[in-house]
């Protein structure tokens, strides 16, 4: 490798020295420039150019003695994969241009008068540091396809899409955008939008009204909290992506989005109207905490069906009815009621086993249960009497160590209480009457906003309590303040996801628990993590924080030496700390999505723990994109042999 970085090409410095370079590459190049004065197309990609050759758009200058007549004008150049700087403004003189493909160089903007290419269709600035886009962009009539993915960009110009009424295709992935210009709303021929890893907040409504063509939509790894209910309106819609948000559900009115075929949920929460998709076939929905499935799930045709990482411990007998399945994942879910064999096994075997139960599950349908979204009639369960006799019943069951009797399964089992969307503001006293006999207790979901929602000399008698998940609970305060140091020693994994925490978490707050393992702070964005904020913790293998309106690498994660698994995606930072290298344990680092131009050489030292290594979403300039697609151990050997001797 050593001798590899030794023989490094001489790039070409200016056109017009094309003319005194002796070497093969400048004759070959020479070659290809005279050859598309008759085809009209140029390839120059991947040739190490730094700048633009002046033949290219001069054809006086090649000295070939071309006749005019003879001349083709260019439709098509491509200079993708370079180590262009800046472009010519004299390029834009090529106006009948329809494809330019510029992607993966070094562009930090592009001149003025872009706008001259009028025939223009397809537009490639991908991978490019680009600070933003000219307005000019929006004045390209023609044009049909944009990409520009992976630049850092901040904001697309405003009137994007308003008079261009061609435009199919917007790649925009990979940015640092919250939203989309308002111009789309006129690109009424849109089929094809990503958006994806990004920080979108929101999507218009009147956008996705004007979208009748769309048939794929990415908006995966954003910030979204919610759908617009126009998206189930969308009578083309066949692919929609909106994995790793921050979505709480998805709107009823997709169910009436009749063409969709392949829904990506993850890392979300699946609505009870996914069995009005009838034409759907790919259903995504891992990783969503889900403990049941909803009956009109098992009505649907579907040939994958992933379920990993839920929390489900049963399968509904009637998904045996759905012979069109040929793949259904099931990795890390509870399913203690059925022999690994049988789920991990032929699905066919599983689809006859559900099936077979069908009899004895008729017989037994009087039974009503409380899913992840509440109650079945969709009331506020805590504030009524039923559900008050429902949580005194559960909690009862967990302090007596068994499970909970049918009509009160706001229960996860035994030494478990779920009280997840439950409408509270406050605990029940029964919750904290069982507490000496608790390990689980989740309470999110509800409103715990209020200062004495959480009281910390109950919270200290949850002495066997390992689990406490409080995400999105509207909490303010740090839910642990006050609790006694050690007071909650069996605690290993602590949830606080999406609440509106505010303030400084210093040495002390973690206290309580400390041997803690897990901790996940993910889109907690008014938090910040004092330099010896974990220092109380040095059992923690699991930090999440990711959405967190993180500007910088938080340096309390240093003094976390036994860290296995680090997320930081979708944040701000811009850099890494050479320091990283403690984390010696690291077995996976996510920091896609922030703004990272370059990784320290020193990270290349963690080759022999670190196996995930997730940079999509960022602007490396110095790493290039063939050494990234080969993955987390081609980009640490990359930065290992640049470390200074």
């Amino acid at each position: 490798m050593q001798g590899n970085r030794t023989q490094k090409r001489r790039p070409f410095q200016a056109a017009a020295e094309l003319d005194s370079l002796s070497s093969g590459a400048a004759g070959a190049l020479k070659k290809l420039i005279a050859a598309s004065r008759s085809s009209g197309t140029l390839n120059l990609a991947n040739r190490r150019l730094q700048l633009v050759p002046e033949e290219v758009y001069q054809v006086e200058s090649d000295g070939d003695n071309v006749k005019w007549w003879e001349v083709n004008e260019l439709t098509k150049l491509d200079m993708s994969y370079n180590e262009l700087k800046q472009l010519p403004a004299e390029l834009w003189s090529l106006v009948a241009l329809n494809t330019l493909l510029l992607s993966s160089n070094q562009l930090q903007q592009l001149p003025p008068g872009i706008e001259a290419l009028e025939a223009l269709k397809q537009l490639d600035l991908s991978e490019n540091p680009l600070t933003s886009l000219p307005e000019q962009v929006a004045d390209l009539p023609a044009l049909a396809s944009l990409s520009c993915n992976n630049c850092g960009l901040q904001q697309l110009p405003e009137r994007l899409g308003e008079q261009q009424p061609q435009l199919s295709a917007v790649n925009v992935a990979g940015n640092q955008l919250t939203l989309l210009p308002a111009g789309l709303a006129c690109a009424q021929a849109l089929v094809v939008l990503n958006a994806s890893k990004n920080q979108l907040v929101e999507l218009r409504s009147d956008m996705l009204a004007a979208w009748a063509s769309l048939r794929d939509l990415d908006v995966s790894s954003n910030q979204l909290t919610a759908l617009p209910a126009a998206v189930g309106r969308l009578p083309r819609l066949s692919l929609l992506d909106v994995r790793s948000n921050q979505l709480s559900c998805l709107p009823p009115e997709l169910g009436a989005a009749s063409a969709l075929v392949e829904l990506k949920a993850g890392f979300n929460r699946l609505p009870d109207t996914l069995g009005m998709l009838v034409n759907m076939k790919t259903l995504d929905v891992r990783n969503n905490l889900l403990q049941e499935l909803p009956d009109t799930l098992c009505g649907l045709q579907l040939v994958l069906l992933d379920l990993t990482n839920n929390s489900l411990r049963r399968l509904p007998p009637a998904l045996g009815t759905m012979t069109s399945l040929r793949s259904m994942p099931l990795d890390g879910n509870a399913l203690k009621l059925m022999r690994r064999e049988l789920w991990s096994g032929p699905i066919s075997a599983l689809l006859q086993h559900l099936r077979d139960q069908l009899p004895e599950q008729a017989s037994n349908t009087g039974g009503s249960t409380l899913s992840r979204h509440g109650s079945q009639n969709g009331s506020a369960a805590a504030t009524s009497a039923a559900a008050a006799a429902a949580v005194a019943a559960a909690a009862a069951a967990a302090a007596a160590d068994r499970p909970p009797r049918a009509g009160a399964s706001a229960s996860g089992g035994a030494g478990e209480l779920i009280l997840k969307g439950k409408g509270l503001t406050s605990i029940p006293a029964e919750v904290w009457q069982s507490a000496a006999s608790l390990a689980k207790l989740d309470l999110s979901g509800n409103n715990l906003s209020a200062a004495s929602a959480l009281d910390p000399s109950s919270l200290a008698s949850l002495t066997r309590l390992k689990v406490l998940c409080l995400n999105s609970c509207s909490l303010i305060a740090w839910p642990l303040a006050g609790v006694p140091a050690g007071a909650l020693d069996s605690l290993h994994t602590l949830e606080v996801r999406s609440n509106p925490l505010q303030g400084v978490l210093g040495r002390g707050c973690l206290a309580s628990c400390p041997a803690l393992r897990s901790l996940d702070l993910s889109g907690v964005r008014g938090l910040q993590l004092a330099p010896d904020a974990l220092q109380d913790t040095p059992q923690l293998e699991v930090l999440l924080a990711s959405t967190a309106a993180l500007q910088q690498f938080p340096a309390a994660v240093l003094a976390c030496t036994g860290l296995r698994q680090l997320g930081l995606s979708s944040n701000s930072i811009s850099s890494l700390p050479a320091e990283v290298t403690q984390l010696t344990r690291l077995s996976e680092l996510d920091v896609s999505n922030n703004q990272l131009s370059s990784l320290p050489p020193q990270l290349g030292l963690l080759s022999g723990s670190l196996r995930v290594l997730q940079l999509e979403g960022n602007c490396l300039r110095t790493i290039r994109r063939p050494i990234l697609d080969k993955g987390t151990a081609a980009v640490l050997d990359w930065l290992r042999n640049r470390i200074p001797v």
